[in-house]
């Protein structure tokens, strides 16, 4: 008897509650179906909620992928280039350095400040080809200086092809490869080995350079280079730091060829890169 009671009592409550769902059920539906539309001035607070949601989340984007480095390839570690160029209409305006992007993929630019120290300079880069691992780039560069050839003062006009290529190791570390050939002429038919070697005139040459990257604002730089024109090595390192548009780079290069004492030379450069 007490068994067929406790069977009733829970057959009675199953009741109850299907009979309460079934209540809740038709509640939740009314609602759904008898609510509201918001009306026009709630419409346009959500729309303008919405709006500054993105527009907050672009403004966030655009500030992390401007943040130093990151997205911004070095185009020059320290007299040689990488396989880098600048974006379409971005440009780079610094102490000498004038350069513009045309393309994403071919930059022109030449050095205002060797204009001052009788280098008169132009170069064209061209990226071939970028992946996350490596690119290639090529160039030609054209220098028209004086040197002192037997004590007397010589016009030479440098023409140089040149190949960079630069390979990403880790987020952290870069190694870039360069190779440039100089052919030159005078009209005096002197011979570019008897001249008096300058620092900042570049002949025929390899060279290898590292980039390592201690945060999205700070890099170290590193390279070396022989040249086969003034038979000698150049070998250089830097710090470079990087903010939102400037960059500031401070180091020492020095040079040693034959029949030279070495020289060392400061190497401060500072520059604003802009897009377009």
């Amino acid at each position: 008897m007490k068994y067929e009671k406790s069977l009733t009592m829970i057959h009675n409550g199953g009741k109850m509650m299907k009979r309460f769902l079934l209540i809740t059920i038709i509640i939740l539906f009314a609602q759904l179906v008898l609510a509201d539309e918001p009306t026009e001035t709630e419409q346009k607070l959500l729309e303008n909620q919405k709006q500054m949601l993105q527009n907050q989340e672009e403004i966030l984007q655009r500030i992390d992928s401007r943040r130093g480095f990151k997205d911004r390839n070095i185009l020059n570690v320290m007299g040689m280039p990488t396989a880098f160029a600048l974006k379409k209409n971005e440009f780079i305006i610094g102490l000498g350095s004038v350069y513009y992007g045309i393309s994403d993929h071919l930059q022109v630019g030449t050095n205002l400040l060797l204009f001052l120290l009788q280098d008169r300079n132009i170069q064209i880069k061209t990226n071939l080809y970028t992946t996350s691992k490596y690119a290639f780039a090529t160039g030609l560069r054209y220098d028209h200086f004086v040197l002192k050839t037997f004590g007397n003062d010589t016009n030479y006009s440098f023409l140089s092809p040149y190949g960079a290529f630069s390979l990403s190791t880790s987020e952290k570390f870069k190694l870039h490869f360069s190779g440039q050939y100089s052919m030159y002429w005078n009209s005096e038919e002197a011979d570019i080995k008897d001249a008096e070697p300058i620092w900042f005139v570049q002949g025929s040459y390899t060279s290898i350079g590292m980039e390592i990257s201690v945060s999205h604002r700070t890099k170290f730089v590193g390279e070396f280079a022989y040249d086969f024109t003034y038979e000698g090595t150049r070998a250089g390192g830097a710090i470079l730091w990087g903010w939102e548009k400037l960059r500031l780079k401070v180091g020492l290069n020095s040079y040693s060829y034959e029949n030279v004492s070495n020289i060392i030379v400061p190497s401060f450069n500072i520059w604003w890169r802009f897009d377009g």
